[in-house]
């Protein structure tokens, strides 16, 4: 029976997932695990309305910015193409639709820039040293020593590898002939799906990695997106993960040459009285119509949260869960307004629900649960749904939770639980045999990318030597998971991974039929620290191709970035040692004076789920030990800038009843404005704990800072001040109060 489990388990998904797809358009059953969250139908007067409308409504069909001109029905061509002509008399051609909607999105995209370089003219080159002094600093190209160049195409072979030396030769270096071919007709044509990245070395710093593709293509201009990524790690560096000081410059630019000699001033009037109108409409509030979106996407986006919502929706049905999971984690991000979030409960709750699916198909469990989390806080799934996420993860409170409200389900509910329960048990059991004791290539990406091995199609590592580079070529899938990362590590290394989300070049996506997201790298730096045995990694991934729009400006234009530091020997466990053992072992690289958050999780991860799998049976104090091995993983996802991870193990370990734990999940909270801090630090303060009244003040402080501090984040202040006001009497707290309360005073005089 126990070997059926695992395939049992994956029928009870496939049907759950299917249920999970459609069921948030249901209405929730009632829950009692938040009595005090608020909900409420937006008023428009206010700023939310716009983003948290009423998420039935976003069943309605979308616009083109969702679904590709070639899957719309023949109807439906017809009425955009006459509507092209009535708005684009200024065009004197007749183009192919998607021709102009690459056109309109590359033009107010190259337009729109903070700051952009001159177009290149038919056959002009594109000179690498005028881009790396544009993208970097000025005259820094005459300081370049080496360049290695290697080209990945879209089947994930690599097509060259070579070393450059001579400044004279690198600044020559042509671009646009590494990401173009002219055919027999003289005619400049794209290299369909291919990658190029260059390392540059210097003589008076840190390499500089360039990422150059091919971004938007018409038969008369090409737009090139060049990405560029310096490395800042010093003497000085300050030795911490995320929060640092040392991590590397991102930029990136797009260029735009003339991909022939034709006259292009028909282009110009056509896409100006597209741009005019597209903001006109914008202004006026009237709804953009056909190539406008393309305008507007290239200008700034998507117009509203819900636009993203809607497209989301779109895509779910279509069964593309990857691509779902990107727009909805944009229309997340701009609802930026925790106590909007809060007063609107039921519609932000909707919001994150959907995002479940999405990260349950793409094996995003501990984010599913985060997501469903806030939901269920919310009121906006139900309860079989949050119990099912829950032991799809082993989570140790779901037979509990079971049992808690078995009444409440029916008895076909309760077994699917169970079964999923079992099931995900025996796969970590089977997880705990394979695990390698040293950090894998593998490992690292999945933690903090969250990349599945089938999302890797080949690796080139580029080795950076006295007498430049030589080149690691590995195909073999499995064999780059489980590359030892120790192996990575030497100064100057470059590291590109061919990468991408789409069901045509990954073999092992299940249901998940996404396919915008292809053809992409991820590109690892290796930067010795000098005077010190440790590295800086940055690890970044390119914006998409067929998706460019970020989720988050923090990473430039770059779809995401991550940044550690790493022993140059680092720490391989012996896993036949006892969890307090390997414990001891984590305490000793993630401290006060070091934050070696990578190796700590892969010791935590396998304490954690070595105890997890016979939690039922372990005494109170492996209990325990279980527990804050979860938290200290969640704080190393903190400190490696994935809050959402994070919160999951943070909410585990919070249930330890360990102060420092739990201290530790309510600063996740009110660092990453969770709208369900409020409430959780007003039921803390009102709960009595056991343990010394010295600790009891100490606690109780802590609270009231912090409530202190969210109601001047989410922008309340008179109530803020008031509060702050009540805190000048607490010893532990008056200093606190009274550095806030002068900050609010200046800043009220500066407004």
């Amino acid at each position: 029976m126990e070997a059926l489990l695992p395939i049992l388990g994956a029928i009870l998904m496939f049907w759950f997932l299917s249920r999970l797809n459609h069921s948030g358009d249901d209405s929730p059953r009632a829950n009692a695990r938040n009595n005090d969250a608020v909900s409420s139908e937006p008023n428009n007067g206010q700023r939310s309305s716009a983003l948290l409308k009423d998420l039935e409504a976003s069943k309605k069909a979308i616009d083109t910015t969702c679904v590709e001109a070639n899957e719309l029905n023949e109807k439906e061509q017809e009425e955009k193409s006459s509507e092209v002509e009535g708005e684009a008399e200024e065009s004197a051609r007749s183009v192919d639709r998607n021709f102009l909607m690459s056109f309109l999105r590359g033009e107010a995209e190259y337009r729109h820039q903070p700051r952009r370089m001159e177009r290149f003219a038919f056959g002009e080159k594109i000179r690498l040293g005028d881009v790396v002094n544009f993208l970097v600093g000025c005259d820094l190209s005459k300081n370049l020593t080496g360049l290695s160049i290697c080209r990945t195409n879209i089947i994930g072979s690599i097509d060259e590898t070579r070393f450059v030396k001579g400044n004279n030769e690198i600044c020559n270096y042509d671009l646009l002939s590494s990401v173009t071919y002219l055919n027999n007709e003289g005619e400049l044509l794209p290299l369909t799906g291919e990658n190029v990245t260059l390392s540059l070395t210097r003589n008076d710093g840190l390499p500089i990695v360039l990422f150059v593709r091919n971004h938007q293509m018409t038969p008369d201009v090409l737009y090139l997106r060049v990405y560029s990524m310096v490395g800042r790690t010093n003497a000085n560096d300050d030795k911490h993960t995320w929060q640092s000081r040392n991590l590397a410059a991102l930029d990136s630019t797009l260029l735009c040459c003339r991909a022939s000699s034709n006259n292009l001033e028909d282009w110009w009037r056509f896409y100006q009285a597209m741009e005019n109108r597209t903001i006109d409409n914008i202004q006026h509030g009237k709804p953009l119509k056909g190539l406008q979106y393309a305008v507007c996407e290239g200008m700034f986006g998507r117009v509203t949260t819900s636009d993203y919502i809607d497209c989301g929706n779109a895509l779910c049905r279509q069964s593309k869960y990857y691509d779902a999971q990107r727009q909805y984690e944009r229309a997340i991000h701009a609802l930026d307004n925790p106590s909007e979030n809060f007063k609107h409960g039921d519609s932000y709750g909707a919001i994150n629900f959907r995002m479940v699916p999405c990260l349950v198909s793409t094996h995003d469990k501990p984010r599913a649960f985060h997501f469903m989390d806030i939901a269920y806080f919310f009121n906006s799934t139900i309860l079989f749904d949050y119990i099912v996420v829950s032991a799809d993860l082993a989570d140790y409170r779901t037979m509990p939770l079971l049992e808690q409200h078995r009444d409440e389900l029916e008895e076909c509910e309760a077994k699917i639980i169970e079964c999923t329960y079992q099931a995900s048990l025996t796969k970590l059991r089977k997880v705990l045999t394979e695990d390698a004791s040293f950090l894998t290539l593998g490992f690292i990406l999945h933690h903090l990318l969250r990349v599945n091995s089938y999302n890797i199609v080949s690796m080139c590592v580029c080795c950076n030597g006295n007498d430049g580079y030589t080149y690691d070529v590995v195909y073999d899938r499995d064999k780059l998971w489980r590359y030892k990362f120790q192996n990575l590590l030497h100064d100057g290394n470059t590291v590109v991974l061919r990468y991408s989300r789409a069901c045509y070049q990954c073999g092992d996506m299940d249901d998940d039929k996404s396919d915008h997201c292809h053809d992409n790298s991820i590109i690892i730096q290796v930067n010795a620290i000098e005077d010190s045995d440790l590295f800086r990694i940055d690890v970044s991934v390119p914006g998409f191709q067929n998706d460019p729009n970020i989720i988050s400006d923090s990473y430039g234009k770059f779809s995401d970035y991550k940044s550690f530091v790493i022993s140059s020997k680092p720490h391989e466990y012996d896993f036949s040692k006892s969890a307090e053992e390997i414990m001891t072992e984590v305490g000793s690289l993630y401290n006060k004076e070091m934050t070696h958050a990578v190796e700590s999780m892969l010791g935590l991860y396998h304490v954690y789920l070595s105890l997890l799998v016979d939690f039922d049976t372990l005494s109170e104090d492996r209990k325990f030990m279980c527990l804050d091995a979860a938290a200290k993983i969640g704080s190393c996802y903190m400190e490696l800038n994935l809050p959402e991870v994070a919160n999951y193990f943070l909410d585990v370990g919070y249930e330890s009843c360990n102060l420092n734990n739990m201290m530790e999940y309510i600063n996740c909270l009110v660092e990453t404005k969770d709208a369900r801090a409020m409430s959780i630090v007003d039921k803390q303060l009102i709960m009595q704990i056991d343990a010394p009244d010295q600790i009891k003040s100490a606690w109780r402080a802590f609270l009231k800072r912090r409530k202190a501090y969210i109601l001047i984040d989410w922008g309340q202040v008179a109530e803020a001040k008031e509060f702050l006001s009540t805190l000048l009497d607490d010893p532990l707290c008056k200093d606190y109060a009274k550095r806030e309360l002068s900050w609010l005073s200046m800043k009220e005089k500066n407004q």
